[in-house]
């Protein structure tokens, strides 16, 4: 039996290729809440200027229908136009997603569960004449990290945090995105929490915009590294080729 099981490994690999793989893994996410707040000041345009103004805020969750994948995602651009009259802008935005990790058929409530983490900021600021711009990146009110705890409510453990971090109008743009895993339990709640805070000021004559972005993303099971691309034709012939290597095992070791 042992030498069967191990000349499977070729077809079995060969079927991945041809339709690709699913990763076996326990638990399920489901949606207990997401609190949302904003607050934004209006930017204007002083008149006679030809910048368009902008106050766009937005904040979206997900949670796949089998519930093996949540996310929250945060975005915030503001742009004000100033000729001489005084023009300025300010929003804050935060998202508070709170999850509980719930079993599948035949588990139990304290069995260990492995999540993938998927996270993403981004953040600019520019700002010409006399306008100054600054974006933070945080966790909400207070501007205080961005971050992912296990059981907020109980006895918390915080398993990811980011920030706050601030750009302000001549600094370079920032960007930064990473994945990593933890480990959590059936039964557990999961909180993520992220925001953004915008300001600009402007005393005389200029412009100045923001632009920032967060994407925090939770899977259950580990994190899986993408395939080596290759084209149709070649992922097909080498999959035929892998195919006919596990049957020729196979007959010889039946015989």
């Amino acid at each position: 039996m042992e030498k069967i099981q191990r000349a499977l490994h070729a077809p079995v690999l060969a079927a991945t290729l041809l339709f690709g793989s699913s990763i076996a893994s326990a638990a399920h996410l489901e949606l207990l809440d997401h609190e949302r707040s904003e607050e934004a000041s209006p930017a204007e345009a002083a008149s006679g200027t030809s910048c368009t103004p902008v106050a766009n805020q937005t904040i979206e969750s997900f949670v796949s229908a089998d519930g093996r994948r949540a996310s929250s995602l945060v975005t915030q651009q503001f742009t004000v136009c100033n000729d001489s009259d005084g023009a300025n802008a300010h929003g804050q935005q935060t998202s508070v997603l709170q999850l509980s990790v719930e079993p599948d058929p035949g588990e139990r409530v304290g069995d260990d569960v492995t999540f993938c983490l998927e996270t993403s900021f981004r953040q600019s600021a520019i700002e010409a004449g006399a306008c100054t711009a600054e974006s933070t990146i945080g966790g909400g009110d207070g501007m205080g990290p961005a971050t992912v705890v296990r059981n907020p409510s109980g006895s918390a453990v915080t398993v990811f945090s980011f920030g706050p971090t601030t750009v302000m109008g001549n600094d370079p743009p920032f960007s930064e995105g990473e994945r990593s895993m933890f480990q959590a339990k059936i039964g557990d709640e999961i909180e993520v929490e992220h925001g953004h805070e915008s300001l600009i000021e402007c005393t005389d004559p200029g412009t100045a915009s923001t632009d920032a972005r967060s994407f925090i993303a939770l899977s259950v099971g580990r994190c899986v590294q993408p395939a080596p691309v290759t084209s149709p034709a070649g992922t097909a012939l080498l999959a035929l080729i892998l195919i006919a290597m596990g049957s020729i095992v196979l007959i010889r070791r039946s015989v």
